[in-house]
């Protein structure tokens, strides 16, 4: 049991005697080698694990590298999980520490009395141009959507039927000075919905109106204006851009946190200094209060930390474990962005993870299959070097039997391989090769893409 690994003696020169115990224990102690790899940061457990190499690469005989590997498998399942509750235990401290600075804007809303964090996103309410008051936004997705609703719930006056209704509804809204209908006139101003063409200096005047009362998405569009400039109206500044959404980021608006997450993480194409704890943070806060509600923003928060773990930049140690999280959890739901970098570089940690349990493409604990998956919707998204490693993997393993090695010409004169259908990589002389490295493993491989 454990006991007897703590029984060793602490920081003692590797002896034979040493060594045999050690070997003794990897074979007939499973728990307690878990518990070596979960108390890795105990200097008695790294000791022990560094003078016998109990994580050492895979060697035998092929039953016993499966067997080894099967191993292995369950001791990274231990660390993942491990990681993950490292990581849970720092988000809730970065969260905890920004909401004792900024308290959440809670408001109920006035149809299903739920509590609305208002200022989290432009979506998380809508407003009724006759009275001014709104609604949480579900509560307008359940209604307006599906037609069920001709009249405001609040002040019974008929919702607009039109384009033109509204807009006059809403200027007269602006006249009483509502923050959201100061953003929704420059808005309307900008794409040119009221008045012949668009109008950029009154949708300047009327962002910076809503900017005033702290309204997040007049905050957010006069930073977008000022990163990019509007000549003749506003010259492009990105301090500027950067104050503007400091001030909606401590509002709590996710959008303004993920946007500064990505211009410190990219500082050199943005003009500005490195602030990794910073990028850090805002992404962390992003990722974790937007995962419900937007999911792309979500996406792109996932994909800054994933990018971070994978670097081991400054404030976050060097994770292969917890860059393919984030990086997985940004790539699921087919909302990843970044013109296809986030598939390649849950890629890259995939390859990382697998080689660091599996020296050798086992069949059965074998990542290219799922990597093969994800570079090509990397190339598809756009990344141009997805290609490249495309055509590697691909001609490696054309021309021989995945499974008895065979080439082209060795196998019998005239048949051609055979390939598989799900993953397209791998090929196979003989149906019976084909069957024998499904059965080995090869099925739960290709399934894993689809997991």
């Amino acid at each position: 049991d454990y006991s007897a690994v703590q029984q060793l003696p602490y920081k003692q020169q590797t002896t034979m005697d040493t060594q045999l115990a050690l070997k003794k224990l990897r074979e007939e102690i499973d728990v307690g080698m878990q518990a070596i790899k979960l108390s890795i940061d105990n200097p008695l457990m790294a000791s022990i694990s560094d003078s016998d190499g109990l994580f050492s690469p895979l060697e035998g005989t092929y039953e016993r590298i499966i067997r080894q590997a099967k191993h292995q498998k369950k001791l990274g399942e231990k660390e993942m999980n491990y990681e993950l509750e490292r990581e849970k235990e720092r988000v809730k401290s970065v969260v905890r520490e920004y909401e004792e600075l900024h308290t959440p804007v809670l408001e109920s809303c006035p149809i299903c009395l739920e509590d609305i964090h208002i200022h989290s996103s432009a979506a998380a309410c809508a407003f009724f141009s006759c009275c001014g008051n709104w609604w949480c936004g579900e509560c307008c997705a359940n209604n307006v959507a599906d037609e069920k609703v001709s009249i405001c719930p609040l002040c019974r006056a008929a919702l607009p039927s039109n384009k033109e209704l509204y807009n006059k509804r809403l200027l007269v809204c602006v006249e009483r000075g509502l923050k959201w209908a100061q953003f929704q006139a420059g808005f309307k101003y900008e794409s040119g919905e009221i008045g012949r063409h668009p109008n950029m200096k009154k949708a300047v005047q009327y962002y910076k109106l809503s900017a005033e009362q702290n309204h997040p998405p007049g905050l957010l569009n006069l930073a977008r204006l000022y990163s990019d400039g509007v000549p003749g109206v506003i010259k492009r500044s990105t301090m500027k851009a950067m104050g503007y959404l400091q001030k909606a980021a401590d509002l709590g608006n996710f959008h303004a946190q993920v946007n500064i997450a990505r211009m410190l993480y990219h500082f050199e194409h943005f003009g500005l200094d490195a602030d990794y704890p910073k990028a850090v943070k805002y992404a962390t806060l992003a990722s974790h209060y937007a995962t419900v509600t937007d999911k792309t923003a979500a996406a792109e928060a996932n994909s800054i930390l994933g990018f971070l773990f994978l670097d081991g930049n400054h404030e976050l140690y060097s994770s292969v474990n917890l860059a393919t999280h984030y990086l997985g959890l940004a790539v699921k739901n087919g909302t990843a962005s970044y013109d296809g970098l986030t598939e390649f570089k849950y890629c890259d940690a995939l390859v990382q993870q697998n080689e660091n349990l599996y020296p050798y493409h086992l069949t059965g604990f074998n990542a290219i299959p799922r990597v093969m998956f994800w570079l090509r919707k990397s190339l598809t998204a756009g990344q141009s070097a997805a290609k490249n490693v495309i055509n590697n993997l691909e001609s490696r393993e054309k021309g021989k039997c995945s499974a008895c090695n065979a080439s082209e010409d060795e196998a019998a004169a005239g048949k051609k391989f055979l390939r598989c259908g799900r993953c397209k990589l791998y090929h196979y002389c003989s149906k019976e090769c084909q069957m024998e490295a499904w059965n080995a493993g090869h099925k739960v491989d290709c399934k894993s893409v689809y997991c």
